[in-house]
């Protein structure tokens, strides 16, 4: 039998904290983002490995910025994702749930957390 596992939904301040600290992330940032994200996509076009990309993105741009980044050049460019990120069974379908954006995406979250925890505030 599955475990039950009981959802914790944030207090109205954590939310609110997160929400400042995003804005003051991309503020910070605001420079940096918009030629890291061209590159981000740039490498998808090419079909190039998109880790390193990824590792340098998550610096400067949002979890979010990123996956609209992927959805934009993703959704229109066929075959775009990187054999890199592509789900075993084979499906590359761009901006489909579980499809390669969504892969991509996973990855930049986890990347995104690891440098957010090992990093000096």
């Amino acid at each position: 039998m599955p475990q039950k596992i009981e959802l914790i939904r944030s207090t109205e301040g954590e939310k609110q904290s997160q929400l400042k600290r995003l804005r003051e992330f991309k503020a910070r940032h605001r420079d940096e983002s918009g030629p890291m994200l061209a590159r981000l996509q740039q490498a998808v076009i090419a079909n190039q490995n998109l880790f390193e990309v990824l590792v340098d993105a998550v610096r400067c741009c949002s979890l979010g910025q990123i996956t609209n980044a992927l959805f934009e050049v993703g959704g229109s460019t066929e075959g775009a994702c990187s054999p890199a990120f592509a789900r075993p069974d084979g499906d590359r379908a761009q901006g489909r749930p579980g499809g390669c954006a969504d892969t991509i995406s996973r990855q930049a979250m986890s990347i995104e957390l690891r440098t957010e925890f090992n990093s000096p505030t």
